[in-house]
């Protein structure tokens, strides 16, 4: 199972964390693997380069950064990340799940 984690305040958290399964093909073989990663890891570097984040963590299965308040255009950014995995998760419903929420808990 692979998770998208979105909590919005003041600042951003994301969190992707998760393998699919091996019966979606082995290391370097797995496309749903391959389409997470390379979503996720797009936007990170969107706001590395754009010196936006504060935090993060990277190991195997887990990418986790922390965006400092941003612009409208970041929120867009995001906006795709999102929509990526519902497409995914269209696809593969039971393999992907997407929590988007507030600090607050909402």
């Amino acid at each position: 199972m692979i998770l998208l984690q979105i909590e919005y305040g003041t600042s951003t958290k994301v969190k992707v964390l998760g393998h699919s399964p091996k019966e979606m093909g082995m290391k370097g073989e797995n496309l749903l693997c391959a389409g997470v990663s390379v979503l996720t890891q797009s936007v990170f570097l969107y706001f590395w380069n754009e010196k936006k984040i504060k935090n993060y963590s990277k190991k195997d299965g887990l990418l986790e950064f922390e965006i400092i308040q941003s612009a409208p255009e970041d929120m867009a950014v995001l906006k795709v990340l999102i929509l990526g995995f519902q497409n995914l998760q269209t696809q593969h419903p039971n393999l992907l799940s997407i929590e988007i929420g507030e600090k607050n808990g909402t």
